[in-house]
């Protein structure tokens, strides 16, 4: 009987101290906090605001990353465009010098009698004042 009565002020010691630290631990506002339903509520909307407007971001960018694709293409085409003209360019440019031969060969464009023009080579004796 004697050990029951020790086991019993143990316990009942261990009572009174767990209380003052449930006690103290409720002052510091980590328990008994009651849910406020206001902010709840609260907080769904600025949830469901926020969804929103990265919803309309994420369109947004998409909408844009369109329009640089569809810019990139263009300038593709551009690219492109610009690339033949100048391969056509180098075409003209090499058939011109076939054309007229090499510099060093006194070879011009002239004309004949019938005023076809014509390539052949100048003399001296053909350059005149146009008297």
């Amino acid at each position: 009987m004697i050990k029951s009565k020790g086991i019993f002020a143990v316990s009942f010691i261990a009572m009174m101290v767990a209380g003052g630290a449930y006690a103290n631990i409720a002052s510091q506002g980590y328990v008994d906090q009651q849910i406020d339903t206001r902010q709840v509520a609260g907080d769904y909307a600025t949830n469901t605001a926020l969804s929103s407007v990265r919803t309309t971001a994420t369109s947004a960018q998409s909408a844009a990353t369109a329009a640089q694709t569809a810019a990139d293409d263009a300038a593709d085409a551009a690219d492109a465009a610009a690339k033949a003209a100048a391969t056509a360019q180098s075409t003209a440019n090499a058939k011109v010098s076939t054309a007229q031969g090499s510099s060093a060969a006194n070879k011009a464009v002239i004309t004949n009698a019938s005023g076809n023009i014509t390539t052949g080579t100048i003399s001296s004796a053909m350059i005149t004042d146009g008297t």
